[in-house]
């Protein structure tokens, strides 16, 4: 009877030892799918998110690269910042113009009677770019007509150089270019009036003081005055003026 007794009473605990195991099996086992899902599900918002920073990135770099290349916000933020590119070496923000206006000749009419004038048309054309906000460089040629003297003709023409310092607010702007002109002057006279007659070519100062005004990003239309020395026959000097309006593009 006791041995029955003792089997008996051994059998429940053993089973019950049983049961225990596998419900903290089966504990286990869900607590690491619920884990694993949550990882899952936390992996796929995080996927999503960086898929969606991703693509708003890619959406605003045009605009970003636009705002670089022309300038910040705004249609001109506190200045026109323009493009990186520019036909002279190490400028940025280029641009070509053209100009035309009236020259004025300073250059003796010779003795009585001979006609005389000082005035005609000119026409530059010209490129530039910038190295920073307020210094650039610019390269052009001008051509300053021809007028009457002492029974001939003087014309006057030439390639110049120059520094622009500028100040180039939203809607206008101000500037002034100094450098030097390669000209070029050919005089022909009367034999009678003594002057000297040939050509002559050789450096001479160059200036000229404009204002501007911008209509939109590319196109800007000046009025300036300019002052250029060319060098004459008979190691004569003489300079000439010009009055002149100018249509600039700017890249």
């Amino acid at each position: 009877m006791y041995v029955r007794h003792g089997l008996n009473s051994g059998a429940p605990a053993r089973s019950a030892s049983w049961r225990g195991s596998l419900c903290l099996a089966l504990i286990g086992g869900l607590a690491a799918t619920g884990v694993g899902a949550q990882t899952g599900t936390g992996t796929t918002a995080g996927s999503t998110t960086g898929t969606g920073m991703g693509a708003y990135a890619s959406a605003t770099e045009p605009g970003l690269a636009q705002q670089d290349q022309h300038g910040g916000g705004g249609s001109y933020g506190s200045a026109y910042a323009g493009s990186d590119y520019s036909w002279i070496p190490y400028t940025r923000r280029g641009y070509v113009g053209v100009s035309l206006g009236n020259s004025d000749y300073d250059t003796p009419c010779g003795p009585a009677p001979f006609s005389c004038d000082n005035r005609d048309r000119s026409v530059a054309i010209y490129t530039g770019g910038m190295f920073n906000d307020f210094l650039g460089l610019e390269i052009g040629a001008r051509h300053f007509g021809k007028v009457n003297r002492a029974g001939g003709a003087v014309r006057a023409y030439g390639a110049n150089i120059s520094l622009v310092g500028m100040l180039d607010m939203e809607n206008v702007n101000f500037y002034v270019k100094a450098g030097a002109i390669y000209g070029h002057t050919k005089l022909t006279a009367d034999p009678l009036s003594g002057v000297p007659v040939g050509t002559a070519t050789g450096w001479g100062p160059s200036a000229t003081i404009g204002v501007g005004f911008n209509f939109n990003r590319n196109f800007n239309v000046s009025i300036e005055r300019s002052r250029d020395r060319f060098r004459l026959a008979g190691s004569g000097r003489t300079y000439v003026q010009s009055t002149s309006l100018a249509l600039k593009y700017r890249f």
